[in-house]
């Protein structure tokens, strides 16, 4: 799923996209197209409605649709109602109402909403699905909710194509029940579980937000993105989230079955174009290739990195596009870095996304891996690592994503028994120098855990976070 209603992605950023999915065997590109904040569909009947800043006519889209086509990728739109319908309210009141609420209950406003529906099939006519959102409809009642997705079930159902909707209100009962037809996305398992969904007779894709949810919201690059060997490790009846708020974060949610769930969705949310590939490529191909179709024959996640790595000279060869470079860690690579998959513990982490920690950990030093959300003021932030083994250290290469004159304002300490630290390091303006790494020497001793007090980032505009990006323990 590409969310374009967000940020604009061009014809060609979406061409490339399609032939991923082509070259790893994917067959449907959901398209997000409207939200609060862009509507990039280019609706005749409903002019003022589409943003000039998507960039996108009727023409590129019908091209779009001949392109996917041609490459068995099936394009499934979506117009989202009754939430995140600013846009609709905005500009055409009379018709759409001025609540969610009354976008929901209207006459009129359903038969506008029919109407979209309608002019964008004119466009997409391979899908056999229209998915129209029906989560998030924030002061609209789950009765009203259930109601709406069923009338426009009905219409849907008469332009001979299926309803898909997020996972939004909960299943209902009697004549407000929502009808057993309407696919379900599954994203967060919360207000209505993955299995009363199954229970229910209903059809379920699984999105789990971990490690499924692919999220991108500036100024936070990878604010919500797992690593790539947990979604090799995906699995169609696992449901779990990233977030220490949520009861599927620390108790996974798991189906008893995998009959009813049709497949998964990658969700690309709130996304820059320019960081699309970088960050979907290796885990929709982890996904796809070895998870979703093709687990017999997995070698394990090494096996795949080495396979995978090999197949995109071949991917650039066949569509003619530059790839973006893709960061891999070959777990042998890192045999003398003692710092490699051990346990992160941040003081300010209990609220945060736990995949964050782990970050500092994997490998993996570049642009988009760095440890995120995690503030620095008005107190310092404790990051405490305690080593997979004891070992001897003489050296730790610190990373940071300090751009420019910017720079990380921490100091380092090593403990041998977890309890007393010595501190063997710090950092401050100017220390890094012209490189994005300090290596900090001191004369090897044993080692348990190592500690870093930071004061986060200085010289961006948001100095109360870390932009550490990773850590790395050698004997010398």
């Amino acid at each position: 799923m590409i969310d374009m209603g967000r940020n604009p992605h061009s014809p060609e950023t979406l061409r490339q996209v399609v032939d991923m999915m082509w070259f790893y065997k994917a067959n449907y590109l959901h398209l997000h197209l409207t939200d609060d904040q862009l509507f990039s569909w280019p609706s005749k009947v409903f002019p003022k409605l589409s943003s000039k800043r998507a960039g996108w006519t009727v023409d590129d889209f019908i091209a779009l649709e001949a392109y996917s086509q041609a490459r068995g990728v099936t394009i499934i739109p979506e117009l989202d109602v009754p939430g995140h319908s600013t846009i609709l309210r905005r500009e055409y009141p009379k018709i759409f109402g001025e609540t969610t609420t009354d976008l929901a209950t209207s006459p009129d406003a359903e038969t506008g909403v029919e109407t979209l529906i309608a002019e964008m099939l004119t466009v997409f006519k391979a899908t056999p699905y229209f998915h129209i959102g029906g989560d998030e409809a924030g002061g609209v009642s789950s009765k009203d909710q259930r109601d709406f997705i069923n009338r426009l079930n009905t219409f849907i159902k008469a332009q001979g194509k299926r309803t898909i909707v997020w996972e939004g209100p909960n299943l209902g009962e009697g004549d407000n029940k929502v009808s057993e037809d309407v696919i379900h996305i599954n994203w967060n398992t919360v207000n209505f579980p993955a299995q009363k969904m199954l229970d229910a007779g209903i059809d379920v894709i699984n999105a789990a937000w971990n490690p499924l949810y692919v999220v991108d919201h500036y100024p936070r690059t990878m604010f919500t993105t797992v690593d790539v060997e947990r979604c090799y490790a995906w699995s169609r009846q696992r449901f779990a989230q990233i977030d220490h708020g949520m009861l599927t974060f620390e108790k996974t949610h798991i189906t008893t079955t995998a009959d009813g769930i049709v497949g998964f969705c990658m969700a690309w949310w709130e996304g820059r174009e320019e960081n699309l590939l970088p960050l979907c490529l290796p885990r929709f191909a982890a996904v796809a290739s070895s998870a979703a179709w093709n687990r017999k024959g997995e070698g394990g996640f090494g096996q795949f990195q080495k396979r995978h790595e090999n197949t995109l000279s071949t991917l650039e060869t066949l569509t003619g596009f530059t790839l973006p470079k893709v960061t891999f860690v070959d777990p042998e690579s890192q045999k003398d870095n003692h710092a490699y998959r051990s346990k992160v513990t941040p003081s300010a982490g209990a609220s945060q996304p736990h995949f964050g920690p782990a970050r500092l950990t994997n490998g993996i030093p570049d642009k988009f891996d760095h440890f995120l959300r995690f503030p620095t003021q008005p107190e310092p932030l404790e990051i405490l690592i305690k080593l997979t083994e004891p070992a001897e250290v003489g050296r730790i290469t610190v990373h940071e994503r300090a751009v420019g004159k910017s720079y990380e304002n921490y100091a380092i300490f090593i403990s041998e028994d977890g309890e007393t630290f010595d501190q063997i390091g710090n950092a401050q303006e100017g220390t890094r120098g012209d490189h994005s790494y300090i290596e900090h020497r001191f004369p090897a001793r044993e080692t348990e855990s190592i500690k870093i007090i930071t004061q986060g980032c200085h010289g961006l505009i948001f100095p109360g976070f870390s932009r550490l990006s990773e850590v790395m323990e050698f004997s010398e």
